[in-house]
Protein backbone atom coordinates (compact mmCIF):
# COMPACT_ATOMS: atom_id res chain seq x y z
CA UNK A 1 0.00 0.00 0.00
CA UNK A 2 2.77 2.47 0.90
CA UNK A 3 4.68 1.62 -1.94
CA UNK A 4 1.20 2.52 -4.45
CA UNK A 5 1.09 5.55 -2.91
CA UNK A 6 4.86 6.41 -3.02
CA UNK A 7 4.19 5.73 -6.89
CA UNK A 8 1.41 8.36 -7.48
CA UNK A 9 3.61 11.23 -6.51
CA UNK A 10 1.12 12.94 -4.68
CA UNK A 11 2.01 16.35 -2.78
CA UNK A 12 -0.49 17.36 -1.00
CA UNK A 13 -2.78 15.66 1.54
CA UNK A 14 -5.75 17.44 2.78
CA UNK A 15 -7.82 16.06 5.46
CA UNK A 16 -11.09 15.19 5.29
CA UNK A 17 -12.80 15.99 8.88
CA UNK A 18 -16.36 16.02 10.39
CA UNK A 19 -17.66 16.23 13.66
CA UNK A 20 -14.31 17.56 14.57
CA UNK A 21 -12.17 14.12 13.70
CA UNK A 22 -10.33 13.41 10.70
CA UNK A 23 -12.31 10.54 8.60
CA UNK A 24 -9.45 9.92 5.48
CA UNK A 25 -6.97 12.12 3.77
CA UNK A 26 -7.47 13.67 0.40
CA UNK A 27 -4.26 12.66 -1.65
CA UNK A 28 -3.47 15.11 -4.37
CA UNK A 29 -0.68 15.87 -7.07
CA UNK A 30 0.80 18.81 -9.33
CA UNK A 31 -0.50 19.60 -12.22
CA UNK A 32 -0.11 17.46 -15.45
CA UNK A 33 2.65 19.96 -16.90
CA UNK A 34 4.00 19.63 -13.09
CA UNK A 35 3.92 23.05 -11.60
CA UNK A 36 2.20 23.32 -7.96
CA UNK A 37 -1.41 23.83 -7.15
CA UNK A 38 -2.13 28.05 -7.15
CA UNK A 39 -3.62 28.97 -3.99
CA UNK A 40 -7.29 29.01 -5.20
CA UNK A 41 -7.11 25.32 -6.40
CA UNK A 42 -5.62 24.49 -2.71
CA UNK A 43 -8.41 26.33 -1.35
CA UNK A 44 -11.15 24.55 -3.56
CA UNK A 45 -9.76 21.55 -2.23
CA UNK A 46 -9.78 22.63 1.29
CA UNK A 47 -13.43 23.15 0.68
CA UNK A 48 -14.03 19.90 -0.73
CA UNK A 49 -12.43 17.87 1.57
CA UNK A 50 -14.74 18.91 3.76
CA UNK A 51 -17.79 17.81 1.93
CA UNK A 52 -15.56 14.24 1.41
CA UNK A 53 -15.04 14.06 4.68
CA UNK A 54 -19.25 14.71 5.47
CA UNK A 55 -20.21 12.49 2.79
CA UNK A 56 -17.52 9.67 4.37
CA UNK A 57 -19.14 10.29 7.68
CA UNK A 58 -22.40 9.97 6.79
CA UNK A 59 -21.92 6.42 4.76
CA UNK A 60 -20.42 5.37 7.79
CA UNK A 61 -23.12 6.06 10.16
CA UNK A 62 -25.78 4.74 7.50
CA UNK A 63 -23.80 1.55 7.12
CA UNK A 64 -24.05 1.61 11.45
CA UNK A 65 -27.52 2.16 11.09
CA UNK A 66 -28.11 -0.95 8.94
CA UNK A 67 -26.25 -3.03 11.02
CA UNK A 68 -28.20 -1.84 14.07
CA UNK A 69 -31.40 -2.26 12.13
CA UNK A 70 -30.42 -5.74 10.98
CA UNK A 71 -29.70 -6.97 15.06
CA UNK A 72 -32.86 -5.37 15.96
CA UNK A 73 -34.41 -7.59 13.66
CA UNK A 74 -32.69 -10.67 14.81
CA UNK A 75 -33.33 -9.64 18.41
CA UNK A 76 -37.10 -9.08 17.85
CA UNK A 77 -37.20 -12.64 15.54
CA UNK A 78 -35.40 -14.05 18.51
CA UNK A 79 -37.83 -12.98 21.21
CA UNK A 80 -40.70 -14.06 19.14
CA UNK A 81 -39.56 -17.50 18.77
CA UNK A 82 -39.03 -17.61 23.03
CA UNK A 83 -42.67 -16.00 23.16
CA UNK A 84 -44.00 -19.16 20.61
CA UNK A 85 -42.05 -21.65 22.07
CA UNK A 86 -43.95 -20.92 25.56
CA UNK A 87 -46.49 -23.70 26.49
CA UNK A 88 -49.07 -20.93 27.94
CA UNK A 89 -51.29 -18.24 26.07
CA UNK A 90 -49.24 -14.83 26.50
CA UNK A 91 -50.27 -11.22 25.63
CA UNK A 92 -48.44 -8.35 24.98
CA UNK A 93 -50.17 -4.67 25.72
CA UNK A 94 -48.08 -1.39 25.09
CA UNK A 95 -48.55 1.65 28.17
CA UNK A 96 -51.90 2.87 26.36
CA UNK A 97 -53.69 -0.62 26.68
CA UNK A 98 -53.28 -1.63 23.53
CA UNK A 99 -52.45 -5.25 22.31
CA UNK A 100 -49.27 -5.05 20.39
CA UNK A 101 -49.00 -9.20 19.76
CA UNK A 102 -49.59 -12.90 21.23
CA UNK A 103 -48.72 -16.37 20.72
CA UNK A 104 -50.26 -19.06 19.17
CA UNK A 105 -51.32 -20.63 22.50
CA UNK A 106 -53.26 -17.55 23.30
CA UNK A 107 -55.38 -17.93 19.57
CA UNK A 108 -55.80 -21.78 20.48
CA UNK A 109 -57.10 -21.16 23.68
CA UNK A 110 -60.98 -21.99 23.97
CA UNK A 111 -61.35 -19.21 26.58
CA UNK A 112 -59.71 -16.50 24.81
CA UNK A 113 -60.19 -15.83 21.14
CA UNK A 114 -57.62 -14.50 19.27
CA UNK A 115 -57.63 -10.65 19.90
CA UNK A 116 -57.30 -7.61 17.46
CA UNK A 117 -54.81 -5.55 17.59
CA UNK A 118 -56.74 -2.39 17.72
CA UNK A 119 -59.02 -3.75 20.59
CA UNK A 120 -57.58 -2.89 24.23
CA UNK A 121 -56.58 -5.00 27.31
CA UNK A 122 -60.04 -5.89 28.15
CA UNK A 123 -61.18 -6.34 25.08
CA UNK A 124 -58.95 -8.56 23.86
CA UNK A 125 -58.71 -10.78 27.19
CA UNK A 126 -61.52 -13.11 28.41
CA UNK A 127 -64.16 -11.11 30.57
CA UNK A 128 -63.57 -13.32 33.90
CA UNK A 129 -59.66 -12.91 33.86
CA UNK A 130 -60.22 -8.71 33.05
CA UNK A 131 -62.58 -9.00 35.69
CA UNK A 132 -59.80 -11.32 38.01
CA UNK A 133 -57.72 -8.51 37.52
CA UNK A 134 -59.60 -5.48 38.02
CA UNK A 135 -60.28 -7.53 41.76
CA UNK A 136 -56.76 -7.81 42.73
CA UNK A 137 -55.46 -4.59 41.48
CA UNK A 138 -57.65 -1.82 41.06
CA UNK A 139 -58.34 -0.49 37.79
CA UNK A 140 -55.68 -2.40 36.17
CA UNK A 141 -55.66 -0.53 32.74
CA UNK A 142 -54.58 2.88 33.91
CA UNK A 143 -51.42 3.01 35.55
CA UNK A 144 -51.35 3.73 39.01
CA UNK A 145 -50.03 7.06 39.97
CA UNK A 146 -46.47 6.99 42.46
CA UNK A 147 -46.20 8.53 45.77
CA UNK A 148 -42.15 9.38 45.98
CA UNK A 149 -41.32 8.74 49.61
CA UNK A 150 -37.77 10.34 51.14
CA UNK A 151 -35.64 7.61 50.60
CA UNK A 152 -35.90 7.83 46.65
CA UNK A 153 -38.14 4.61 46.57
CA UNK A 154 -41.52 4.91 44.89
CA UNK A 155 -44.53 2.57 45.66
CA UNK A 156 -48.36 3.07 44.02
CA UNK A 157 -50.54 4.72 46.12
Amino acid sequence: MRRSIAELELTYYLPCSARGRTIAYLGVSRTESGDFLSSEDVELLVTLSGYVGIAVDNAMLYQSLARKADEYERLKEYSENIVESINVGILAADLEDRVESWNSRLESSPASPAPAPSEGLCGAVASSLCDRLEARTGDFRRPQPLQVRRCGSAKPR
